[in-house]
């Protein structure tokens, strides 16, 4: 979640630049209230890693423990099945 905070105000940043060098007055806001922003991405993505932990954990454990033969089997399900997002 910061990755995606971070992302916007550094492409809010170049808009600006451009925006100035160009001779516009327009502008986007960035790095305003970064405590509040950046302090409430970092607790979102927190609890939504914290929520989804559990099968995460799961699956890579089930993962590990596959061979080669049964792992392209379920990549072949998860095709056919349209399960692949």
């Amino acid at each position: 979640m910061m990755s995606f905070t971070m992302l916007d105000d550094v492409i809010a940043s170049i808009y600006n630049l451009g925006s100035y060098i160009s001779g516009s007055d327009h502008r986007m806001s960035a790095w305003e209230d970064i405590a509040g922003r950046y302090g409430t991405a970092l607790i979102g993505g927190a609890i939504a890693g914290a929520i989804g932990a559990d099968e995460i954990y799961k699956s890579a454990k089930a993962i590990r423990e596959m061979n080669n033969e049964q792992a392209f089997q379920t990549i072949i399900y998860m095709i056919n099945e349209g399960k692949t997002d």
